[in-house]
């Protein structure tokens, strides 16, 4: 595994130097040509798009999954600030409730994750960006809220317009010491005005030491509203499409305001 983090930083230095070499970061951003920004965040995908320089994010998210044996939720607070126009920092802290049945319920802080995320290829057409988060292990691993170890999440992140229609396309993995799990997700939006219609199909494939190897696949339908400068709100669902019939139901509330007068 501590190979795969070198070439994802090999990766990353070669997305520097490509990306330094086609455009000026402050120009770009303000260019007529840059890609546009129809939303903050999905629900799972990940989004290509960078902050600004000097603009904070608050991103609160809550989702519920009720299942017959075993009901969890989660609400966590994303908060995303950007360097310059093109690197942003991040860092997001869940708190989690496991509610097996039969048994007690489980409920506390989950594992914080912090990161970054580089915009490299900024075009009007095609927008790509390269991701490294990690997860530190705050959780209570005994009461399944958290790992255990440092986890290490590297993606990228390929957005494409195809007329009014956008599609985000992550892939990336999440290993620690113990086991790897790879991600896949794409996500298209088409704008309706303020409303933007939002279908997401996520993919995972998990391999463990010592548990049998599992995917999972689900459709995840959301709409979002973002009639006010600096609000935006989500609602969907994600729907499990292969094994138990699963669905997780997701609200978003984001809000976003500038620190850097220009």
């Amino acid at each position: 595994m501590k190979h795969l983090l070198q070439i994802f930083v090999l990766i990353l230095g070669t997305c520097w130097q490509i990306h330094a070499q086609s455009v000026d970061n402050d120009e770009a951003s303000e260019s007529k040509y840059a890609f546009k920004q129809l939303i903050q965040e999905f629900l799972r995908t990940e989004a290509v798009y960078p902050q600004e320089k000097g603009e904070v994010q608050f991103t609160t998210s809550h989702y519920y999954t009720p299942q017959t044996n075993f009901t969890t939720a989660n609400t966590s607070l994303l908060v995303e600030y950007g360097i310059t126009q093109f690197l942003q920092i991040e860092a997001e802290m869940p708190y989690l409730w496991n509610d097996p049945n039969p048994g007690e319920a489980m409920r506390g802080f989950g594992d914080l994750e912090v990161g970054l995320l580089y915009n490299f290829w900024n075009k009007r057409q095609i927008s790509v960006s390269a991701v490294l988060e990690a997860g530190i292990p705050t959780g209570n691993q005994d009461q399944a809220l958290g790992n255990g170890v440092v986890a290490w999440e590297p993606k990228l992140v390929l957005a494409n317009q195809w007329g009014k229609l956008q599609t985000h396309l992550d892939v990336g993995l999440e290993f620690t010491s113990e086991e790897t799990e790879y991600a896949y997700n794409l996500a298209a939006i088409y704008p309706l005005g303020a409303f933007k219609v939002v279908t997401e199909l996520n993919g995972s494939y998990e391999q463990a030491s010592d548990e049998p190897d599992q995917s999972q696949w689900f459709i995840t339908p959301a709409l979002i509203w973002n009639g006010v400068p600096g609000l935006e709100v989500a609602l969907g669902s994600s729907i499990k499409l292969d094994g138990a019939q699963t669905v997780q139901f997701g609200f978003r509330l984001t809000f976003e305001f500038e620190t850097i007068e220009d």
